[in-house]
């Protein structure tokens, strides 16, 4: 079987914003093949905002992280033009995040 690309990241280009409790006890989920990592609160609204998303960036998003307001992105290709660091984003329920993190994992190709 051959791949086309794959992507690896590495545990530091994960967003840990969790402030409250470990990583390894809030957890993690994989909602619409993006891996949510969920802070202490667990605000399910990370899942209304993924299904918001246009299929194109969705399929390029890898990591989402939510905190108190502020959300994180870890991104396969590219950071989409409105989703840097330091702009907000708007939530579906009519609230807004700021971006503090928004950076591209590291892609490898197998030929």
């Amino acid at each position: 079987m051959t791949y086309e690309h794959h992507n690896l990241f590495f545990s530091n280009q994960f967003p840990n914003a969790a402030t409250h409790c470990d990583q390894g006890s809030c957890g993690f989920s994989v909602y619409r093949n993006v891996l949510i990592q969920w802070d202490e609160d667990h605000d399910l609204r990370i899942m209304d905002f993924i299904d918001a998303l246009p299929k194109v960036l969705r399929k390029n998003l890898v990591v989402v992280q939510e905190h108190e307001g502020n959300i994180n992105f870890v991104w396969s290709l590219f950071v989409p033009r409105g989703y840097e660091s330091e702009k907000m984003v708007d939530v579906p329920d009519g609230d807004c995040w700021y971006i503090m993190s928004s950076i591209v994992c590291c892609k490898y190709y197998v030929i």
